[in-house]
């Protein structure tokens, strides 16, 4: 009697009872083909990525073929899709102005009117000490 042996099958059954052997099975015949790899639909930028631990892409491109990364917004779980490899201050989706609170002292960002600002402590005033956000001279 003449039997066909299933190498997938073996490979399974040893990956189940733990054998060492089994990651050096095939487990497709030469005739068949690795499916080919599918193209990641485009990105926005500042999209949520992923939230809750790590996202699952770090890497994609928009539809004008930019690369950009899932990145984390600072003091979050939370994740976003942004040019530069680096958390981000804020979430791009609020917008922040000279005199808004901020968190992070030095940290920097670009306001709603495309001002360069600052996270820094106040000088004087009845918020003097606080950090806030304020316009980069």
């Amino acid at each position: 009697m003449n039997r066909k042996v299933n190498i997938a099958g073996i490979a399974a059954l040893a990956l189940l009872f733990g054998s060492p052997i089994a990651a050096a099975l095939p487990t497709r015949s030469s005739g068949d083909h690795a499916p080919a790899p599918t193209r990641q639909p485009s990105v926005t930028i500042g999209d949520y990525c992923a939230s809750t631990y790590a996202p699952t892409q770090t890497v994609a491109e928009t539809a004008d073929g930019q690369t950009v990364y899932c990145v984390q917004m600072k003091r979050t779980d939370a994740y976003v899709w942004w040019p530069a490899n680096e958390k981000l201050p804020v979430d791009p989706h609020i917008p922040v102005k000279p005199g808004n609170a901020c968190l992070g002292e030095g940290e920097k960002w670009i306001d709603n009117e495309g001002r360069p600002i600052e996270c820094a402590r106040t000088q004087n005033g009845r918020l003097r000490g606080n950090l806030v956000w304020q316009l980069t001279h």
